[in-house]
């Protein structure tokens, strides 16, 4: 006759062994390094990306430079004031400097003085002109190695009375 077998309940709930704990855990351990270095290794992937990208889009830039082919990629949008009045000025001239490197791009304000102008992310001045006024030049843009090829900046400008 056979032993008698221990009812089935019983079995589930034997203490594991030490070796059986420690292959458990060393599962464990493989799967969360495995996530860990996963992620490592997109996050690396996306930065190269990121760099690849953004250096040929200056590399782009300043080759459109060279050429003078450059399309206005930062947008310059503000309001032009009368500096004595506070009221705004209404059809003015926002252009880039026209002493600057090519190409130069110009907008003009509407009624209520506001504007938007597209132009180049370089550093650069831009001349802002209204009849009666004495002109008010701006510096905008930014360095190179700070913008992305596109990007936005708000310029308010207050123009005298001549």
């Amino acid at each position: 006759m056979a032993p008698p077998r221990p009812p089935d309940d019983a079995a589930e709930f034997r203490p594991a062994e030490f070796w059986q704990e420690e292959a458990r855990a060393s599962r464990a351990d493989i799967r969360r390094q495995f996530i860990r270095w996963t992620l490592v290794f997109i996050a690396l992937v996306c930065a190269v990306i990121f760099a690849l990208w953004w250096a040929g889009s200056t590399v782009h830039f300043s080759a459109s430079r060279v050429d003078e082919s450059t399309r206005p990629t930062w947008r310059l949008f503000g309001v032009v004031t009368d500096a004595a009045t506070g009221e705004a000025v209404p059809f003015a001239r926002i252009a880039d400097d026209p002493h600057g490197r090519f190409p130069h791009f110009q907008a003009t304000a509407d009624h209520l003085g506001h504007y938007e102008l597209l132009t180049i992310a370089e550093k650069h001045s831009v001349v802002v002109s209204a009849l009666g006024y004495r002109p008010a030049s701006a510096a905008i843009g930014r360095n190179w190695f700070l913008w992305m090829p596109s990007g936005d900046q708000r310029l308010d400008v207050t123009l005298t009375r001549e």
